[in-house]
């Protein structure tokens, strides 16, 4: 999908938060990014919200569509995804996100962790948290650049950023962490009934058609209770299930691959494919966990794949990891590989029905805590139809206030995909990457993009959503107390324009942007936000 929300693009599918005007310029007038933060806090939820709209395409209008149940808080498309950036349903559970694309023949889920970045410590080009040294002389260089703006009254950013910028090394870019691989025989030439959807009320993604007089049915959804990527494959008659099975990795890193039974589980005919490494860039380890449950019919193996043929069903269940921690300056930890296989043992002991009930459970704790009725009426029509329509004005009024009333709750649908307890923060996009080299590296903008992805949390009833910007701007404090006192000899600590997972506090050397010492304090102005909210004493 869309890697982040450009206002100089045209606005495509969401499964992201807004990365606006990236390049938003303070030395000429001011861009529509900063305007929006003087609007009133409502207009603010809204064009938050907004900015996650889905891709508008050219098509025809058909004649009074029969309407949805106004609590119906699904859409969909009437064909498979072609493209993974306008085109793909997004799902997830704060630290993983994956993505639906739906194909007939071969399915590519791609799925990310948050913690798998290049760059760091460790990083093959060296990173020193974009902390200047002693050397180089700041608080000087700082002063001869206000002289001469005082001489001059005005200089270009260029010159400025020339004599303060900084170049940054080893900052690293977020990964897509695997693509689950399915592939069937089905012809897609063959099939009918096609439906990919997503329901934001339970999030959950689907994909149905008919084949050769066979109904097939395949359900998504990323588990936050069990901390694992969910997938079923079904269909209305026995032994129709023929499918491969694979765990595609990037050759940035290292790759051991190894399939067996898996251990430890209630269920011991259970097929378990594990895919570790290390990327190359930094030696960040990691490793992803895919267990195959099949009912009926035989499971064969190979050194790469996985083969089930002539069952009745078959399920999936996926985890992933790194050593990556929280914890400046080291920014490692442990790589839990028993834990991560022991997540998808315990959930294939739950049985699908009962991590689906969890997950369900648990998503809607958070989601339905808000109602928004308009006295609309959502037209039974795939989604990018009735954007057209909505760009073409060609909708009724009840209609346009259907596809706004959705509009706000996929932003909320969003957020809770993208930001939980234990989890680090929503980046540029959200949880959903699948670049090794990302737009804008996939990290986090203090000037305001980071800040935008929480406008909705505490004011659409999910507060809690903010611990972890919380948890991650507390372990930003250390990294740019030292830049506060190598840049300006002040106390304190101070945040430029972006930051990484890797505790970067400093400058860079983009002209248009790279000078915003208040980056700090304007992000803590979310904590205060936050304060009024909630009134809570303690926080």
């Amino acid at each position: 999908m869309q890697a982040a929300v450009y206002l100089k693009h045209r606005m495509k599918v969401v499964m992201v938060f807004s990365k606006v005007n990236s390049d938003l310029k303070p030395y000429g007038g001011r861009s529509a990014s900063y305007h929006l933060a003087a609007k009133p806090l409502t207009v603010i939820v809204a064009i938050s919200c907004v900015l996650f709209m889905m891709v508008v395409s050219n098509v025809s209008a058909s004649n009074k569509p029969v309407c949805k149940r106004s609590d119906d808080l699904s859409f969909y498309f009437n064909q498979a995804g072609q493209d993974w950036e306008s085109e793909t349903l997004p799902i997830g559970n704060g630290a993983m996100g994956a993505s639906v694309l739906g194909g007939v023949s071969v399915e590519t889920i791609q799925f990310s962790e948050k913690t798998l970045w290049t760059g760091g410590p460790g990083s093959k080009q060296g990173y020193d948290f974009g902390i200047a040294s002693h050397s180089e002389s700041y608080p000087e260089r700082i002063k001869a650049v206000q002289k001469r703006l005082k001489q001059e009254t005005k200089l270009t950013p260029e010159l400025v950023a020339n004599k303060l910028g900084r170049a940054s090394s080893g900052y690293g870019s977020y990964q897509s962490f695997a693509n689950i691989q399915l592939e069937f025989s089905h012809n897609p030439a063959q099939i009918s009934a096609y439906k990919r959807s997503l329901n934001i009320k339970n999030a959950i993604a689907a994909v149905e058609y008919d084949y050769q007089h066979t109904h097939f049915k395949r359900e998504y959804f990323v588990s936050y209770p069990d901390q694992v990527i969910a997938v079923k494959l079904s269909s209305d008659k026995a032994k129709q299930i023929d499918v491969s099975l694979d765990l595609d990795i990037a050759n940035n890193r290292t790759v051991h691959k190894t399939i067996k039974r898996l251990p430890h589980s209630l269920n011991r005919d259970v097929v378990l494919m594990t895919a570790s490494g290390k990327l190359l860039d930094n030696q960040l380890a990691y490793s992803t966990n895919m267990a195959v449950i099949a009912a009926g019919g035989a499971v064969s193996m190979t050194t790469q794949k996985i083969s089930v043929s002539g069952a009745d069903s078959v399920w999936l269940v996926v985890s992933a990891g790194t050593d990556y921690a929280l914890n400046y300056p080291s920014y490692r930890g442990k790589l839990e590989q028993e834990k991560l296989i022991q997540r998808v043992s315990d959930a294939v002991d739950l049985g699908y029905e009962q991590l689906k009930k969890r997950h369900i459970d648990d998503y809607q704790s958070l989601f339905n805590r808000v109602a928004l009725t308009l006295n609309h009426c959502l037209p039974q029509q795939p989604i990018d139809q009735l954007l057209a329509h909505y760009k073409a004005n060609t909708l009724l009024a009840k209609e346009r206030r259907a596809l706004e009333a959705l509009y706000y709750q996929f932003g909320r649908y969003l957020l809770i995909a993208s930001s939980r307890k234990g989890s680090l923060p929503a980046n540029l996009q959200g949880v959903w990457n699948n670049y090794e080299q990302a737009p804008w590296n996939s990290d986090y903008h203090i000037n305001i993009n980071l800040q935008m992805n929480y406008w909705l949390a505490d004011a659409t009833n999910l507060s809690e959503l903010n611990t972890p910007l919380f948890d991650f701007i507390d372990a930003l404090i250390a990294p740019g107390e030292l830049s506060a006192k190598r840049i300006f000899s002040v106390d304190g600590w101070v945040l430029f324009l972006n930051t990484n997972i890797w505790g970067f506090s400093g400058l860079i050397d983009w002209p248009t942007a790279f000078w915003q010492p208040e980056g700090a304090a304007w992000i803590a102005l979310h904590y205060y936000d936050h304060y009024l909210y909630n009134q809570d004493p303690l926080f």
